[in-house]
């Protein structure tokens, strides 16, 4: 079953209150498409279809599309769908990724744009009295969910895992050097409700991390140069991590991220370059200046 072919049964459409529940909930969604995720107007129409009533457009037929901001991208065909059963969505996300029919664009723009929100967007501090940037017009209030469907099997190296088109990319990255964006979401003086929601938080995405500096066999001299290469901004990620003032913060989602990272610091194999940072930064042997500027 490809994507065209969905079950349209979660949809409603006759009862008026289910309608009219979807309706609202859609003026507060389109600006997001609008701006944020810069869809242009034909593109709104075919995901309007798609939120209200279950229509998928006809991919085949939508293969010239020229614009790089994409239609029903991943991203969409999975957030906006009624259900929030995960076996519902895992089986929706596998049928889209593997149908010959939907351009590998869509997979990708999808992935990236959710990532973008749930990452550095959702870090973002956003100052009292100023109108929000883009990280609002891609919150989803979903993105544990969204990021355990999108991304899929962690262990399965390739994307799609189990092959079914002509394209098969490396799922993760050697990312070291992420320790630092992930940390500047530590130099905030306040939170909001997209903050609230960042996938720095969350175990599947802190597994993520980990797997995407580790999955180099042998942790090469590649991924030793790289930390070396990098060694100020990981120093200052890994200084952050370490002094940041949980029991001043509280019961948050950054104390949470900051907990899951000292244990998985402590507890976990990396290169010996990198340990040795963590272990000289807990010592005091390391002083980072201006440690708290974004």
């Amino acid at each position: 079953m490809g994507p065209e072919k969905i079950d349209t049964s979660y949809w409603l459409a006759k009862d008026k209150n289910w309608m009219a529940e979807r309706k609202a909930q859609w003026e507060t969604i389109e600006p997001r498409l609008k701006t944020g995720m810069n869809k242009a107007q034909r593109a709104i129409s075919i995901i309007k279809r798609y939120f209200l009533k279950g229509t998928v457009p006809d991919f085949e037929a939508l293969s010239d599309w020229k614009s790089d901001f994409r239609h029903l991208d991943l991203l969409c065909f999975i957030w906006l769908h009624p259900s929030k059963d995960k076996q519902v969505l895992k089986a929706l996300r596998d049928a889209y990724i593997h149908s010959p029919l939907v351009d590998e664009s869509d997979v990708w723009l999808g992935i990236g744009g959710f990532l973008r929100g749930g990452e550095i967007d959702a870090s973002i501090e956003f100052k009292k009295g100023k109108k929000d940037t883009s990280g609002w017009r891609r919150y989803t209030g979903e993105n544990e969910l969204l990021f355990e469907i999108l991304i899929g099997d962690l262990s399965v190296p390739v994307y799609p895992e189990k092959g079914g088109t002509s394209w098969s990319i490396d799922k993760l990255r050697s990312e070291y050097r992420g320790i630092f964006n992930m940390t500047k979401w530590l130099c905030n003086r306040q939170l909001n409700y997209i903050n609230e929601d960042c996938l720095f938080q969350y175990d599947n995405y802190l597994e993520y991390w980990y797997f995407s500096c580790t999955q180099v066999k042998d942790f090469d001299e590649h991924a030793k140069r790289k930390v070396l290469e990098d060694s100020d901004l990981i120093q200052q990620g890994l200084y952050r991590i370490h002094y940041f003032d949980t029991e001043k913060e509280g019961d948050t989602c950054r104390t949470r991220f900051v907990n899951k990272m000292r244990k998985m610091l402590d507890e976990r194999e990396f290169i010996a370059e990198f340990k040795q940072m963590w272990l000289d930064v807990k010592a005091g042997k390391i002083e980072v200046e201006n440690p708290w500027e974004r």
